[in-house]
């Protein structure tokens, strides 16, 4: 028993010594980010048609009200991304000062958690078609909002969420490549 713990002793004393330990950074997955391949897409009675990647799809909002027409629904199923595009006609009791108002009153809203707030404008006169774009960093529940309008009868509203709790360091690589396909998808979009 003696010789037993006098081997023992110096076994474990030996297996104590070395560097200390160092954690470990937090790391996130690597992405895979799919090749960027178009496809039109047409909301036939809503009057506009734009391109979509072809790993997104569109289809009619779940959450449409009864009395509302033409919202929509893009989803990103590999990023668990969405984009919820909703129409509105222009009208007296509808304005163009209101539907604006309300999108910046809701790019605005996630000013408590984002880091920057960047507002773009496009024009293409030619096409009837004018807009903005809310690119909001940080972690916040959308990060981008924009609309499309004809600036007279048309209005087209788009915010994109994950399905997933905001952390900005892990969706920025998705954020930013569907940034770019949000920004084909104004490119592309037509007024039918």
């Amino acid at each position: 028993m003696k010789f037993f713990l006098i081997i023992l002793i110096p076994v474990i004393l030996l297996a104590g010594c070395g560097e200390n330990p160092i954690p470990k950074k937090t790391a996130y997955h690597r992405i895979t980010l799919p090749k960027k391949n178009y496809h039109r897409v047409d909301t036939l009675s809503c009057g506009f048609s734009f391109e979509l990647p072809d790993y997104a799809f569109l289809k009619t909002s779940p959450d449409m009200p009864a009395n509302e027409q033409c919202w929509y629904n893009i989803y990103f199923p590999r990023f668990k991304g969405e984009i919820y595009l909703t129409y509105k006609n222009i009208n007296k009791e509808v304005t163009l000062d209101l539907l604006l108002e309300d999108l910046h009153r809701t790019a605005y809203g996630h000013s408590a958690k984002a880091d920057n707030i960047e507002t773009r404008t496009f024009e293409y006169p030619e096409e009837r078609k004018f807009g903005l774009i809310y690119q909001v960093s940080g972690n916040v529940a959308s990060q981008m909002q924009f609309c499309v309008t004809d600036s007279s009868s048309k209005f087209v509203r788009g915010s994109l969420y994950f399905v997933c709790p905001p952390n900005k360091d892990s969706l920025e690589p998705v954020v930013n490549f569907i940034q770019k396909d949000i920004e084909h998808l104004i490119s592309t979009f037509t007024w039918n």
